[in-house]
Order: C-alpha cells, then sequence, then structure tokens
C-alpha cells in the first residue's frame, strides 16, 4: 500500500470508478449528483458494483471511518467513487502512506 499525500480535488470520467484512498480520509463530493462511495479488498468494482450514494456537498470526516463500513469485502484497503451518467469529482484531504 502506497500514496502520497492529498489535499485536492480529484476527478472521474462518467461511469468510471476512480479510487481515492488507501486509508480512512475526508472527502466532499463537490461536482455530479449521482456520486457513490464503495471499499474495496484491493480489486477494482465493476460497471454493476453499487456504492453508498452521497450528494453534491456531502461527504465524511476521516474520524468516520469510512472503510469499517465495508465488513463484506474483508479487510477494505481501498475507497473508490464513481459518478454515474456525468463527470464527477471529490475533494479529498489524506495522509501519505509509505
Amino acid at each position: 500500500m502506497a500514496q502520497t499525500a492529498l489535499n485536492g480535488w480529484l476527478k472521474a470520467d462518467a461511469d468510471t470508478w476512480t479510487k481515492f484512498s488507501e486509508i480512512n480520509c475526508t472527502f466532499v463530493v463537490t461536482k455530479g449528483d449521482n456520486v457513490e462511495i464503495l471499499g474495496t479488498d484491493g480489486t477494482t468494482p465493476t460497471a454493476d458494483d453499487e456504492g453508498i450514494p452521497y450528494a453534491k456537498g456531502f461527504g465524511e470526516d476521516a474520524s468516520t471511518n469510512q472503510l469499517e463500513r465495508y465488513v463484506g469485502a474483508g479487510t477494505a484497503d481501498g475507497l473508490w467513487f464513481i459518478s454515474r451518467g456525468e463527470v464527477g469529482a471529490l475533494f479529498v484531504s489524506r495522509e501519505a502512506v509509505a
């Protein structure tokens, strides 16, 4: 597992799962009306997978431990987002992981 620190925007093309963190982080949906968030065990979600929907302007703080919500994924170590039918974006603030 390795990721750089980030305190900025991440864009996702329409209908494409984009990994945005390997650890709990803070995020807010900044673009897109059909954004879903999903935690996985390292596998890339498929187009048929469904995540938890978030409206524009909403998100989570790192202290809410998003990865722990996905117990069915085993040891979840990846947070992904998708914007259905349109380009979407998140503002993400995360720590670096070596």
